[in-house]
Protein backbone atom coordinates (compact mmCIF):
# COMPACT_ATOMS: atom_id res chain seq x y z
CA UNK A 1 0.00 0.00 0.00
CA UNK A 2 1.37 3.40 -0.96
CA UNK A 3 1.11 6.09 1.68
CA UNK A 4 0.28 9.53 0.40
CA UNK A 5 1.78 11.40 3.34
CA UNK A 6 4.86 13.45 2.52
CA UNK A 7 8.06 12.74 4.41
CA UNK A 8 8.18 16.43 5.40
CA UNK A 9 4.75 16.25 7.03
CA UNK A 10 5.73 13.07 8.83
CA UNK A 11 8.96 14.72 9.99
CA UNK A 12 6.88 17.58 11.41
CA UNK A 13 4.67 15.11 13.28
CA UNK A 14 7.75 13.24 14.49
CA UNK A 15 9.30 16.41 15.89
CA UNK A 16 6.11 17.25 17.75
CA UNK A 17 5.70 13.69 19.05
CA UNK A 18 9.29 13.71 20.31
CA UNK A 19 8.71 16.98 22.17
CA UNK A 20 5.62 15.47 23.77
CA UNK A 21 7.53 12.34 24.79
CA UNK A 22 10.28 14.46 26.35
CA UNK A 23 7.86 16.45 28.49
CA UNK A 24 5.99 13.27 29.41
CA UNK A 25 9.27 11.89 30.68
CA UNK A 26 9.69 14.93 32.90
CA UNK A 27 6.22 14.36 34.36
CA UNK A 28 7.00 10.70 35.01
CA UNK A 29 10.29 11.46 36.74
CA UNK A 30 8.56 14.04 38.94
CA UNK A 31 6.11 11.37 40.14
CA UNK A 32 8.53 8.43 40.22
CA UNK A 33 8.93 6.96 43.74
CA UNK A 34 12.19 8.20 45.25
CA UNK A 35 13.62 5.99 48.02
CA UNK A 36 15.56 8.99 49.35
CA UNK A 37 12.63 11.39 49.44
CA UNK A 38 8.98 11.68 50.28
CA UNK A 39 7.02 9.72 47.67
CA UNK A 40 4.15 11.29 45.77
CA UNK A 41 0.70 9.80 46.29
CA UNK A 42 0.18 7.88 43.06
CA UNK A 43 -3.53 7.21 43.73
CA UNK A 44 -3.15 3.60 42.58
CA UNK A 45 -6.28 1.79 41.48
CA UNK A 46 -6.85 -1.37 39.47
CA UNK A 47 -8.84 -1.96 36.31
CA UNK A 48 -9.52 -5.60 37.16
CA UNK A 49 -10.72 -7.54 40.20
CA UNK A 50 -7.49 -9.61 40.31
CA UNK A 51 -5.45 -6.41 40.76
CA UNK A 52 -3.11 -7.27 37.90
CA UNK A 53 -3.70 -4.14 35.81
CA UNK A 54 -2.85 -1.01 37.83
CA UNK A 55 -3.32 2.60 36.82
CA UNK A 56 -1.79 5.51 38.68
CA UNK A 57 -1.87 9.26 38.87
CA UNK A 58 1.18 9.24 36.57
CA UNK A 59 -0.70 7.32 33.84
CA UNK A 60 -3.60 9.75 33.96
CA UNK A 61 -1.56 12.95 34.24
CA UNK A 62 0.60 12.08 31.24
CA UNK A 63 -2.36 10.99 29.12
CA UNK A 64 -4.30 14.18 29.91
CA UNK A 65 -1.26 16.24 28.91
CA UNK A 66 -0.77 14.35 25.64
CA UNK A 67 -4.41 14.41 24.57
CA UNK A 68 -4.70 18.13 25.26
CA UNK A 69 -1.57 18.99 23.25
CA UNK A 70 -2.43 16.74 20.31
CA UNK A 71 -6.03 17.93 20.06
CA UNK A 72 -4.84 21.53 20.08
CA UNK A 73 -2.15 21.03 17.44
CA UNK A 74 -4.04 18.58 15.21
CA UNK A 75 -7.78 18.89 15.86
CA UNK A 76 -8.62 16.75 12.81
CA UNK A 77 -6.56 13.79 14.03
CA UNK A 78 -7.92 10.99 16.18
CA UNK A 79 -6.49 10.07 19.58
CA UNK A 80 -6.59 6.67 21.28
CA UNK A 81 -5.03 6.33 24.72
CA UNK A 82 -4.79 3.36 27.05
CA UNK A 83 -6.43 5.27 29.89
CA UNK A 84 -9.15 6.91 27.80
CA UNK A 85 -12.53 5.72 26.65
CA UNK A 86 -13.05 4.38 23.14
CA UNK A 87 -15.38 6.72 21.28
CA UNK A 88 -18.04 5.30 18.99
CA UNK A 89 -17.44 7.49 15.98
CA UNK A 90 -15.81 7.45 12.56
CA UNK A 91 -12.05 7.10 12.72
CA UNK A 92 -10.00 9.72 10.82
CA UNK A 93 -7.10 8.70 8.58
CA UNK A 94 -4.50 9.78 11.16
CA UNK A 95 -4.78 8.46 14.71
CA UNK A 96 -2.39 9.00 17.61
CA UNK A 97 -2.08 5.93 19.83
CA UNK A 98 -0.80 6.58 23.34
CA UNK A 99 0.55 4.52 26.20
CA UNK A 100 1.31 7.23 28.77
CA UNK A 101 3.12 4.80 31.07
CA UNK A 102 4.04 1.34 29.85
CA UNK A 103 5.34 -0.62 32.82
CA UNK A 104 3.00 0.85 35.42
CA UNK A 105 3.69 -1.87 37.99
CA UNK A 106 7.44 -1.31 37.65
CA UNK A 107 6.87 2.41 38.11
CA UNK A 108 4.65 2.16 41.19
CA UNK A 109 7.23 -0.02 42.96
CA UNK A 110 10.14 2.24 42.04
CA UNK A 111 11.72 -0.06 39.44
CA UNK A 112 13.12 2.34 36.80
CA UNK A 113 12.20 0.33 33.71
CA UNK A 114 9.21 1.92 31.98
CA UNK A 115 8.31 3.92 28.90
CA UNK A 116 5.98 6.50 27.47
CA UNK A 117 4.99 5.47 23.95
CA UNK A 118 3.50 7.68 21.25
CA UNK A 119 2.55 6.15 17.93
CA UNK A 120 0.88 7.64 14.87
CA UNK A 121 -1.16 5.50 12.48
CA UNK A 122 -2.16 6.45 8.96
CA UNK A 123 -5.10 4.34 7.78
CA UNK A 124 -4.11 1.76 10.37
CA UNK A 125 -0.41 1.62 9.45
CA UNK A 126 2.24 2.82 11.96
CA UNK A 127 4.10 5.70 10.32
CA UNK A 128 5.61 7.57 13.27
CA UNK A 129 6.75 6.76 16.77
CA UNK A 130 8.39 8.50 19.72
CA UNK A 131 9.22 6.69 22.94
CA UNK A 132 10.65 8.03 26.18
CA UNK A 133 12.93 5.68 28.12
CA UNK A 134 14.57 6.37 31.49
CA UNK A 135 18.32 6.06 31.04
CA UNK A 136 21.33 6.44 33.36
CA UNK A 137 23.22 9.68 32.84
CA UNK A 138 20.78 11.13 30.31
CA UNK A 139 18.34 13.87 31.40
CA UNK A 140 15.42 13.43 31.27
CA UNK A 141 16.09 10.16 29.40
CA UNK A 142 16.43 8.66 25.94
CA UNK A 143 14.01 9.68 23.22
CA UNK A 144 13.95 7.12 20.44
CA UNK A 145 11.93 8.33 17.46
CA UNK A 146 11.32 7.69 13.78
CA UNK A 147 8.90 8.30 10.93
CA UNK A 148 8.38 6.52 7.64
CA UNK A 149 11.16 7.33 5.22
CA UNK A 150 13.07 9.52 7.68
CA UNK A 151 15.17 6.94 9.52
CA UNK A 152 15.55 6.37 13.25
CA UNK A 153 17.02 8.79 15.78
CA UNK A 154 17.92 8.88 19.45
CA UNK A 155 17.71 12.35 21.00
CA UNK A 156 17.74 13.88 17.48
CA UNK A 157 20.87 11.95 16.43
CA UNK A 158 20.43 9.55 13.51
CA UNK A 159 21.56 6.00 14.22
CA UNK A 160 22.33 3.32 11.61
CA UNK A 161 19.96 0.48 10.86
CA UNK A 162 20.71 -2.84 12.52
CA UNK A 163 22.28 -5.69 10.59
CA UNK A 164 23.69 -8.53 12.66
CA UNK A 165 23.56 -12.27 13.06
CA UNK A 166 22.21 -14.13 16.05
CA UNK A 167 24.68 -14.39 18.92
CA UNK A 168 24.19 -16.95 21.67
CA UNK A 169 25.95 -14.64 24.14
CA UNK A 170 23.76 -11.62 23.41
CA UNK A 171 20.64 -10.60 25.39
CA UNK A 172 16.99 -11.19 24.52
CA UNK A 173 13.76 -10.36 26.33
CA UNK A 174 10.84 -12.73 26.82
CA UNK A 175 7.59 -12.64 28.82
CA UNK A 176 7.62 -14.16 32.28
CA UNK A 177 5.10 -16.77 31.13
CA UNK A 178 7.18 -17.86 28.13
CA UNK A 179 8.86 -20.93 29.72
CA UNK A 180 5.44 -22.26 30.73
CA UNK A 181 4.09 -22.14 27.19
CA UNK A 182 6.99 -22.50 24.77
CA UNK A 183 10.40 -24.03 24.28
CA UNK A 184 13.01 -23.02 21.73
CA UNK A 185 14.11 -25.59 19.17
CA UNK A 186 17.38 -27.13 20.49
CA UNK A 187 19.39 -25.86 17.50
CA UNK A 188 17.97 -22.32 17.76
CA UNK A 189 18.36 -22.30 21.56
CA UNK A 190 22.16 -22.36 21.21
CA UNK A 191 22.15 -19.03 19.37
CA UNK A 192 19.04 -17.41 20.81
CA UNK A 193 20.82 -15.48 23.60
CA UNK A 194 20.38 -15.04 27.35
CA UNK A 195 16.81 -14.11 28.41
CA UNK A 196 15.82 -11.10 30.48
CA UNK A 197 12.43 -9.85 31.76
CA UNK A 198 11.57 -6.14 31.81
CA UNK A 199 7.84 -5.68 32.42
CA UNK A 200 7.41 -3.13 29.62
CA UNK A 201 6.68 -4.07 26.01
CA UNK A 202 7.54 -0.63 24.59
CA UNK A 203 10.82 -0.68 26.52
CA UNK A 204 11.71 -4.14 25.18
CA UNK A 205 10.91 -3.25 21.56
CA UNK A 206 12.97 -0.08 21.86
CA UNK A 207 15.92 -2.14 23.11
CA UNK A 208 15.74 -4.21 19.92
CA UNK A 209 15.58 -1.11 17.72
CA UNK A 210 18.70 0.29 19.40
CA UNK A 211 20.60 -3.00 19.18
CA UNK A 212 20.81 -3.45 22.95
CA UNK A 213 18.96 -6.77 22.67
CA UNK A 214 18.90 -8.96 19.59
CA UNK A 215 15.20 -9.80 19.70
CA UNK A 216 12.12 -9.67 21.90
CA UNK A 217 9.28 -12.13 22.27
CA UNK A 218 6.05 -10.17 22.86
CA UNK A 219 2.95 -11.68 24.44
CA UNK A 220 -0.40 -10.04 25.07
CA UNK A 221 0.54 -6.65 23.64
CA UNK A 222 -2.22 -4.10 23.03
CA UNK A 223 -2.19 -1.51 20.25
CA UNK A 224 -0.98 1.27 22.55
CA UNK A 225 1.93 -0.94 23.73
CA UNK A 226 3.31 -1.51 20.25
CA UNK A 227 2.16 1.25 17.87
CA UNK A 228 5.08 3.61 18.45
CA UNK A 229 7.64 0.82 18.54
CA UNK A 230 6.41 -0.74 15.28
CA UNK A 231 6.95 2.55 13.45
CA UNK A 232 10.46 2.79 14.91
CA UNK A 233 11.34 -0.84 14.19
CA UNK A 234 10.25 -0.41 10.58
CA UNK A 235 12.93 2.25 10.14
CA UNK A 236 15.62 0.41 12.12
CA UNK A 237 16.13 -2.53 9.77
CA UNK A 238 14.57 -4.96 12.24
CA UNK A 239 12.01 -7.56 11.30
CA UNK A 240 8.87 -8.58 13.17
CA UNK A 241 6.69 -11.63 12.78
Amino acid sequence: MTLDLSSNYLAEIETFATELAAHSGEILWRLFPNPLGTPEDLNVRFKDSQKRDPVTRADNEVQDYLVSKIKTAYPDHGVLGEEGEIEDELVPDIVWVLDPLDGTRNFMYGFPVFACSIGVLYKGIPVCGAIFLPWPGVTPGLLIHASKGNGIKINQITIPSIEKKLDGKAIITIPGSFPDMFRFDPVFAKQSGEPRLSGSIAYEMSMVAMGVTQFAVISGGKLWDIAGAFAILSESGCQYR
